[in-house]
């Protein structure tokens, strides 16, 4: 069993923050809501699920015990939902908590919701703490979806939403929490075959530049990780230096556009965290070099550069792995949907399989609208999760309640 390492931002402030969180409020267990609490994988946690999901749970870093929802009783609608945000400083938040407020609009007007909040920390983890605990005993939300910052910084509080009867659902930020239910990509993984693809795009051998997305959060350790695997079998492969573009291109395009300034050698592929890659490459392209060999995640921006690239007759190497953030959102607000109706996951990680883009199959995920700059991300051309593939995911999986609304 492996857990995520704690994130190394404001340590000693979040243990102090969790110990008050602890202190001020003595809520017991909800009546009959109480799953099995345990961070063991037990035999058989993926039963049911086809091989190609199935096949994600390993090398988890993510918990994989029984899920704390395995039990969990049904909630009387209206209910109020609330997104605990750590950050709104990019594109990819933005559309998920745009994504998060239409859902919410659309059951509200089908009358199972009467009110939904959002809060933003902007990564200040004591603060998101606060937040958090605010909308536990302040809006008593009937559910909660969150971002989380770090990986355990906030498990003290998580276990405070699910004492009081609140189930908590992480929306691809993933913690060690026994306490919430992960609905996340199997980052370590995915990041292995980004890195595998890039070493092998640049033939074994040449100049690699990692551009860190935010220090410290679950996907920079899971990715770290993953890359030092890979890179341990590619001796000529060279971790020529890092650069951290915090998740946002015009960061990104700042912090690159400064490494290459001293850095004359050639760069041959570039290993990023996240939705970065517009940044990137226009960092490049203004030093006057040739895009390198890239991992991306999907932005809308990027899509239509290596669209534009591919169809000029360009051979840019790429591979991309996305997480839309309208996609993942509604899967995340549908799973937090279930378990109030009183559906039971059945393991505390739901993972689903990241759809690729490749220069066979980009012009799918390009439309007219996007551009160089847009700040559009657009969504798979198919579920990767239809309704009958999330059932399995559930001992009693069914539809989630329509949303019984127009628009």
């Amino acid at each position: 069993m492996k857990f995520h390492k704690p994130g190394r931002r404001g340590l000693v402030a979040v243990a102090a923050a969790s110990l008050m969180v602890l202190a001020a409020s003595g809520s017991a267990y909800g009546s009959g809501k109480s799953g099995q609490i345990t961070t063991s994988a037990v035999k058989g946690y993926t039963k049911g699920l086809p091989a190609s999901l199935s096949s994600l749970y390993a090398n988890s870093a993510d918990i994989l015990g029984p899920s704390a929802y395995s039990q969990w009783k049904p909630v009387k609608t209206p209910w109020t939902l609330c997104f605990n945000n750590s950050y709104l400083g990019n594109t990819w938040r933005a559309a998920a908590l745009a994504e998060f407020n239409k859902l919410a609009q659309q059951y509200k007007r089908a009358g199972l919701v009467t009110k939904y909040l959002s809060t933003n920390s902007n990564l200040n983890l004591p603060t998101q703490i606060q937040q958090m605990d605010a909308l536990i005993h302040v809006d008593h939300c009937s559910g909660i979806i969150t971002i989380p910052t770090g990986t355990s910084g906030m498990n003290a509080v998580i276990k405070q939403a699910y004492l009081a009867g609140i189930p908590v659902v992480d929306d691809l930020g993933p913690t060690s929490s026994p306490y919430a239910e992960n609905f996340d990509e199997n980052w370590y993984t995915s990041a292995v075959a980004q890195a595998q693809f890039l070493v092998k795009a640049i033939h074994g051998q040449g100049n690699l530049l990692d551009v860190i997305g935010i220090a410290g959060e679950t996907i920079d350790v899971e990715y770290q990780a993953a890359l030092k695997s890979v890179l341990s079998h590619y001796p000529n492969v060279h971790l020529i230096g890092q650069a951290t573009g915090q998740v946002t291109d015009s960061v990104a395009q700042s912090a690159v556009l400064q490494f290459l300034s001293t850095h004359p050698d050639t760069i041959n592929a570039v290993f990023q965290e996240g939705g970065m890659g517009a940044g990137i490459f226009a960092a490049f392209k203004q030093e006057g070099r040739a895009y390198p060999a890239i991992n991306f995640v999907g932005s809308g921006s990027m899509i239509s550069i290596l669209h534009d690239a591919t169809a000029a007759g360009q051979n840019v190497q790429f591979f991309g792995q996305t997480d839309p953030p309208g996609w993942t959102m509604e899967q995340a607000f549908l799973v937090l949907v279930r378990i109030l109706e009183g559906q039971h996951p059945s393991n505390i990680t739901i993972f689903y399989p990241p759809p690729t883009i490749t220069p066979a199959n980009i012009n799918s995920w390009w439309t007219p609208k996007l551009s160089a700059t847009t700040t559009i991300w657009p969504e798979p051309p198919s579920n990767p999760l239809p309704t009958r593939v999330m059932n399995g995911f559930f001992s009693n999986g069914s539809a989630p309640l329509p949303y019984k609304a127009k628009g």
